[in-house]
């Protein structure tokens, strides 16, 4: 599969503002569910679901009334996510990426590895505190050199469970330290920092009779809103909508496989890339913590 890149001729070049609107939009909406979800009982979830579509639909309205430029790209995303849990409150978080690219000058897009102290709340309530590493592959703006990346980060997550559906959503923030770039060649002096703000919402749907039993199957949704923070002229950094299919290794491990696109603007007013990505995420849990009951 190649790069490709389409013009998409609309009505005006507003599409920003549009964007912001739709993603806003979104974002209410998962805080709405948030506390909707906490007092109702699962019969409710069907009334978010409509109007989470309505929603998607009015996005498709929107979008068919701007101008874009959209370069296309094909990559595969894995992922290993591990939460280990030590004591009543004290844990540890990892997470290891790899991910590169199918088009035609396939090899590594990034590496990364998230480490983090986890605070838990309680069972269903986590705080975590960590930082990341990001091996930046050569690309446009660094041909033959690396960008390295140093990530400062926090995160509160929250699950929720329910006889025939679970959902999990996290907001993180975090501060990213990227090395300047001098040319193609070399790297500059210090660093630039940007901020961000992530809200991640997953909805995981048996479909089976017995749900999350080990050696079943259920559906994954999920999608993660990227928006940044202070003075920036662009507040929409990307979203990443992820649909698949999760098995249930055992009680502590799952993987998930699904498709993933990610949308996100480009320096050029009105560029954007649109990533089109196989994602292979393992969830491993670990717990040496056993309450006396």
């Amino acid at each position: 599969m190649t790069t490709r890149t389409r013009t998409c001729v609309w009505a005006d070049g507003r599409e920003e503002q549009l964007y912001y609107v739709w993603f806003a939009g979104i974002f209410g909406l998962f805080l709405i569910f948030l506390i909707y979800s906490g007092m109702r009982s699962i019969t409710g979830w069907k009334k978010i679901m409509v109007l989470a579509a309505g929603l998607v639909l009015s996005a498709v309205v929107l979008r068919a009334q701007t101008t874009r430029e959209v370069t296309e790209v094909s990559r595969l995303w894995l992922g290993y996510f591990n939460q280990a849990r030590f004591t009543k409150h004290l844990g540890m978080w990892t997470d290891l990426h790899y991910r590169t690219s199918f088009t035609a000058d396939p090899g590594l897009n990034l590496a990364m590895g998230r480490i983090g102290a986890v605070w838990y709340l309680h069972d269903q309530v986590r705080f975590t505190a960590g930082y990341a590493y990001i091996h930046h592959a050569p690309a446009a703006g660094h041909q033959f050199v690396a960008q390295p990346e140093h990530r400062p980060w926090i995160q509160l997550q929250w699950f929720g469970r329910y006889p025939r559906l679970r959902t999990m959503q996290w907001l993180r923030l975090e501060e990213r330290y990227r090395r300047n770039i001098l040319d193609d060649y070399t790297l500059g002096e210090g660093y630039y920092a940007a901020t961000r703000l992530r809200y991640n919402f997953a909805l995981f749907i048996p479909l089976g009779a017995k749900p999350f039993q080990p050696n079943t199957v259920f559906g994954v949704l999920n999608d993660e809103l990227h928006m940044n923070l202070g003075k920036v002229t662009q507040y929409f950094d990307q979203n990443r909508a992820f649909a698949g299919l999760g098995y249930q290794v055992n009680p502590h491990m799952q993987v998930h496989v699904g498709y993933m696109q990610l949308f996100q603007p480009r320096s050029g007013a009105g560029q954007f890339t649109l990533t089109h990505a196989l994602r292979v995420f393992v969830f491993h849990n670990l717990s040496w913590y056993h309450p006396k009951s």
